[in-house]
C-alpha cells in the first residue's frame, strides 16, 4: 500500500537526518512526482486504487515493485549509500563480477561514441571478444543500432526514444554544424592519420575555422538572420552542438575529430528556396 511506503520513507528520511512533512501538501506532491516517475519506468506498477490523486486527496493505491527493474535503477547498492552524490557515483565492479561489461554497456547508453583506446585493458578485451554479441543485446532491450568499426563504436537511437539531444536535428545552428562536420572530416582525412593509431585526429582550430568561414560563405543565406549577422556565434554554438554529440573536441589551439564524424559528412546541395512546386528549401528557416 502506498500508506506502507510513504512510512518507510518518513523512517528512512529520519534516519539519514533528512526534514520532510509528508502531511503537508509541498513534500506530498514532491513524492507523488517520484512515485510517478518510477511507474513511468515500470518500477512501480499500481494494481488498484487512485495514485493521481494520492497527494491531493490522500487516497489509497497498492502498488507492485519490480524489484528487478530497481536494482539496475541506481549505480551504486543503497545500502551503501550516505549522501544523495553516493547514488549518482558509479561503482567499480571487479571484472570476474561482470565489471567490464557493465562499464562498456553504460559507457556506450550514455555516451553513444565508443573508442576502445579509452577502455581499460580490461574492457578492450572484453569487448573484441563480445562485441559481435553486443548488437543483439543492444538491439533487444534498447531499440538501438550498433555500428561497429576499428576505432569502436557507435549506438544509433533511430527512433529518438533515448536521447535527449537530437544531430543532426532542426534548426540553422544544427544544420550549420553538420555542414562544418563533413569539413572537419576532409580535414581529417588530410592528416597523416593511421586508423590504427586511435580514433581522434587533430585539426588546427585556425584550419576549422577556415573551413567554418567557408561554410558561412556558401550557406549563410539559408541560415536565420541572427546567425548571418553573427558568424562568430554561429561557430561557437556550432561547436558546441559538435562537442555535446561526442564527435568533436575542442582542445584550445586544436580540434580533435573523432572517426565517427565521416558517419555525419554530409553531401549537400544547393536548391532554390522554392522548388518544383513550390516547397521550401530544407535550409530556410524563418528568422
Amino acid at each position: 500500500m502506498v500508506d506502507e511506503l510513504v512510512a518507510g520513507v518518513r523512517s528512512a528520511a529520519a534516519d539519514a537526518g533528512v526534514e520532510i512533512d509528508l502531511d503537508g501538501i509541498t513534500d506530498r506532491r514532491a513524492l507523488h512526482s517520484a512515485l510517478t516517475a518510477l511507474v513511468d519506468l515500470g518500477v512501480l506498477t499500481e494494481r488498484d486504487g487512485d495514485l493521481e490523486h494520492w497527494a491531493e486527496r490522500h487516497t489509497e493505491s497498492l502498488l507492485d515493485v519490480h524489484r528487478d527493474r530497481l536494482a539496475v535503477l541506481v549505480a551504486a547498492p543503497l545500502s551503501t549509500c550516505r549522501t544523495p552524490e553516493d547514488v549518482l557515483t558509479v561503482m567499480e565492479v571487479p571484472s570476474a563480477a561482470g565489471g567490464a561489461r557493465i562499464a562498456v554497456r553504460r559507457h556506450l547508453l550514455e555516451r553513444p561514441v565508443l573508442s576502445t583506446e579509452e577502455l581499460s585493458e580490461e574492457q578492450a578485451g572484453w569487448w573484441r571478444r563480445n562485441r559481435e554479441r553486443e548488437r543483439e543485446w543492444f538491439a533487444r532491450w534498447f531499440g538501438l543500432e550498433l555500428e561497429i568499426r576499428a576505432e569502436g563504436a557507435l549506438a544509433l537511437d533511430r527512433d529518438g526514444e533515448l536521447t535527449d539531444l537530437t544531430f543532426p536535428g532542426a534548426g540553422s545552428a544544427r544544420h550549420f554544424a553538420l555542414l562544418l562536420l563533413g569539413e572537419l572530416t576532409e580535414a581529417a582525412r588530410g592528416q597523416d592519420h593511421d586508423g590504427a593509431s586511435g580514433a581522434w585526429t587533430p585539426v588546427a582550430t585556425s584550419t576549422a575555422r577556415s573551413a567554418a568561414d567557408r561554410v558561412f560563405r556558401t550557406w549563410r543565406h539559408g541560415l536565420r538572420k541572427a546567425h548571418q549577422a553573427d558568424p562568430d556565434a554561429l561557430w561557437a554554438e556550432a561547436l558546441g552542438i559538435l562537442a555535446a554529440t561526442g564527435l568533436v573536441r575542442d582542445e584550445g589551439p586544436t580540434l580533435l575529430v573523432h572517426a565517427a564524424a565521416a558517419r555525419y559528412a554530409p553531401r549537400p546541395e544547393l536548391v532554390t528556396t522554392a522548388g518544383p512546386a513550390g516547397e521550401r528549401s530544407l535550409f530556410e528557416e524563418d528568422a
